[in-house]
């Protein structure tokens, strides 16, 4: 009753006064919400901007306490498709990728239609390097080899991309010593080109390409190889008719076996004949580097 004032010439006491009142006449309008993003999604290059998210990526502002939604878009796009770390990423919203936990109403609240933030961190993607075709030489007591841009092979550049191997000159056979398959390890690779920071490789690489060939080496006959006629065309020598081998590198071993029998030119008498001695072969240490 307090809360009525008569007016003119009206006495409250003449009246019942109500106790309540009501009508329709309210209006509750829903609370707005924000949306952003935390947290950190990653990815590997891929040339594209597509990003992936998960709820846990969401920030909803502006809740009442209790209350909470789960955030079903999964899609996203990056800022940038290059490599990067903070990386803005944005996701575009429909009420239908809103699911209301509990006893949480959908109605109550005006949802977001975007949600941001700089969360986005995309890694260089890997390359494959290889080694190809053959790197060939002849025996020269070093292990050092040397490649062409040709021996190189590089895998997993994305299409469209501006990315290549410095491919070194130099690399390093496994020994010194002749064989075929032999393993050859390069250092210092890297990368280059307008896209080589979306990309990373292996510092060194290895294959089986290498070839080492016997160095040849020059025998000849020195001295005088003389006989008395004897109507046939043998010729019997001596180590002492024998030259040093030409072309044995270093302190490496190589021996010459020579033949004691060879043959002259003709059976006649004379002088500065020509003698023919065939079977020679190499022996030591390091003869399987060489051919005669």
């Amino acid at each position: 009753s307090g809360q009525y004032a008569a007016g003119g010439g009206t006495t409250l006491t003449d009246y019942i006064l109500p106790t309540s009142v009501s009508g329709s006449v309210g209006k509750i309008d829903p609370k707005s919400l924000t949306a952003s993003l935390t947290g950190v999604t990653s990815k590997t290059y891929d040339g594209a901007t597509n990003a992936t998210l998960s709820n846990g990526n969401y920030v909803l502002t502006g809740l009442i306490s209790g209350e909470s939604f789960l955030v079903t878009q999964t899609s996203a796009t990056y800022a940038q498709k290059d490599v990067g770390t903070n990386i803005n990423v944005s996701a575009t919203l429909t009420s239908g990728q809103f699911t209301a936990v509990g006893a949480t109403q959908a109605g109550d609240y005006v949802l977001p239609t975007s949600a941001s933030g700089a969360i986005g961190v995309i890694n260089a993607k890997q390359l494959t390097a290889a080694l190809v075709g053959t790197v060939e030489k002849t025996y020269d007591g070093s292990t050092t080899a040397v490649l062409s841009s040709s021996n190189y092979s590089l895998a997993g550049v994305i299409g469209g991309d501006t990315v290549s191997l410095n491919d070194p000159s130099t690399g390093t056979y496994d020994t010194k010593n002749v064989g075929t398959g032999k393993t050859i390890t390069v250092g210092g690779l890297s990368l280059f080109g307008s896209s080589a920071a979306n990309y990373k490789v292996v510092g060194s690489v290895t294959g089986a390409v290498g070839v080492v060939d016997p160095k040849v080496l020059t025998a000849s006959l020195i001295g005088t190889v003389e006989k008395t006629y004897d109507g046939s065309t043998s010729a019997t020598l001596t180590s002492g008719n024998y030259s040093a081998l030409s072309g044995v590198i270093g302190t490496d071993v190589v021996t010459l076996n020579g033949a004691v029998s060879g043959s002259y030119d003709t059976k006649s008498a004379g002088t500065g004949k020509t003698v023919t001695v065939s079977g020679l072969t190499l022996s030591g240490g390091d003869a399987g580097n060489y051919a005669i």
